[in-house]
């Protein structure tokens, strides 16, 4: 069993605060509390889509960090936070899964998984459509090595760092927005 412990709301850099692009780093000692940290922002963003005042386009996050530094497991909790019943699998070799969730499988929900690690430049991405898929406000866009496509992403975009510490220990870096939990148990 692992967990999950907030280092602290610091800017990127770890040295200055930023009034406006706040971040919390938080570290996970097992798969299990990385996926927990993915469920919880499932719901965060579920709660975003239930305010009166409607986003336009989809959630978009993006995910950046070395290999092995668990973005494929957090997509996994984060699509069981969504309700999704099927474990989202690193998508390397088939670049984009869309997996429907809500009440009815086929609802109009969906969730959106990329993996950009193949991308040699951003242009290489202009197949997949984005322009269309960042558009749908029914869509959460998750995309794994999102610093390859930057130039093509909305504004709005929700950046998520993942390092990796020890064999099983993270430290990752979510907006404060999220308003996740000060601690927590997997």
């Amino acid at each position: 069993m692992g967990s999950f412990l907030l280092c602290g709301a610091r800017a990127w850099s770890g040295a200055r605060l930023s009034a406006t692009i706040m971040k919390m780093r938080i570290r996970t000692t097992s798969r299990e509390a990385t996926k927990k940290l993915g469920r919880l922002v499932a719901s965060r963003i579920l709660k975003m889509r239930r305010r009166p005042v409607a986003r336009k386009g989809a959630v978009v996050l993006a995910l950046r960090g070395d290999l092995g530094g668990g973005k494929t497991t957090f997509v996994q909790g984060l699509a069981r936070g969504l309700g999704i019943r099927i474990a989202p699998r690193s998508p390397t070799f088939i670049l984009m899964q869309i997996f429907s969730f809500g009440r009815r499988e086929k609802s109009e929900r969906r969730m959106v998984h990329i993996d950009a690690y193949r991308f040699r430049r951003a242009e290489d991405a202009r197949p997949l459509g984005l322009r269309e898929i960042f558009k749908d406000p029914n869509a959460v866009v998750v995309i794994e090595w999102a610093e390859k496509i930057r130039k093509f992403l909305p504004k709005k975009t929700i950046w998520i760092r993942f390092s990796h510490r020890a064999k099983q220990v993270r430290d990752i870096t979510v907006p404060a927005t999220l308003h996740m939990p000060r601690a927590g148990r997997a």
